[in-house]
């Protein structure tokens, strides 16, 4: 009896381990507005989760309306996950963007409460009558969990509408991380081959090499199907978007090392 009882705990706790370790298919997170008090014009806009489980890394970038918002400040950021300032590419908010990167520290795997925010911005309202939307920007957006799966986001911007992003649907919005070609080696010492690309004589592609905050670094066309890094780049990590004729096909995480 004994032993059957040692049996089952075990068989019991190798269960949680393993649900544990499944992380779900997808994130999903709320944006919420809320206005500052004491003033007529300014609005803070909070990322909240609904649905965050077993995260290691993610890059996004929010998106507005430069005529009817004006970004002030990083309001809030949760301190819990480790995101500090520096994560985040004010550089950009002169366009109407904010990318943002996060990854956990040592790759621990996260877990957040639903409802808990995980940072919040203070814009000021051009117009204080506009109905304006703020939304995550598709292109180069990524949600990794601990095995290095990318999930799907399903993000519900503050008029209340749900956009799935995602490489796997019709949707007229969808993210472009994985996209539809590979690249190798990755780890590259500098020289990146593009596979799986259609070829017909008059395609021509166009790269784009932006750092993780989203700067651009460096682009051209893709001779035949190499693409060869600049030489001053420094080891690290890099994301490269493959266009054509101005239609991005998709993103990559590359690797330099040298």
């Amino acid at each position: 009896m004994k032993s059957q009882f040692i049996f089952f705990f075990f068989l019991m706790i190798c269960t949680l381990q393993n649900a544990y370790s499944q992380s779900a298919e997808e994130v999903h997170l709320i944006l919420e507005i809320s206005e500052v008090s004491g003033t007529q014009d300014e609005v803070i806009g909070s990322v909240i989760v609904d649905q965050f489980e077993n995260m290691s890394a993610y890059q996004f970038s929010l998106q507005w309306d430069t005529d009817e918002l004006e970004y002030l400040e990083i309001e809030y950021l949760n301190s819990d996950i480790g995101l500090r300032k520096d994560w985040f590419n004010k550089n950009r908010t002169d366009e109407g963007f904010l990318p943002t990167l996060w990854t956990s520290h040592e790759a621990e795997c996260t877990d957040l409460d639903q409802g808990t925010v995980i940072f919040s911005v203070r814009f000021k309202r051009n117009v204080p009558t506009s109905q304006f939307i703020i939304t995550p920007d598709p292109i180069g957006l990524y949600f990794y969990d601990c095995s290095g799966n990318v999930l799907d986001l399903y993000f519900t911007d503050n008029q209340g509408t749900t956009r799935l992003y995602s490489e796997n649907t019709t949707n007229t919005v969808t993210h472009t991380t994985s996209g539809h070609f590979s690249v190798s080696p990755n780890p590259t010492t500098g020289r990146i081959h593009i596979q799986n690309l259609p070829r017909n004589p008059n395609d021509q592609y166009h790269y784009t090499l932006l750092s993780l905050l989203g700067n651009r670094l460096a682009d051209g066309e893709v001779n035949g199907s190499f693409i060869d890094l600049p030489s001053h780049l420094p080891s690290g990590q890099y994301f490269l978007r493959i266009s054509q004729e101005g239609v991005p096909l998709g993103t990559k995480r590359i690797v330099l090392t040298k």
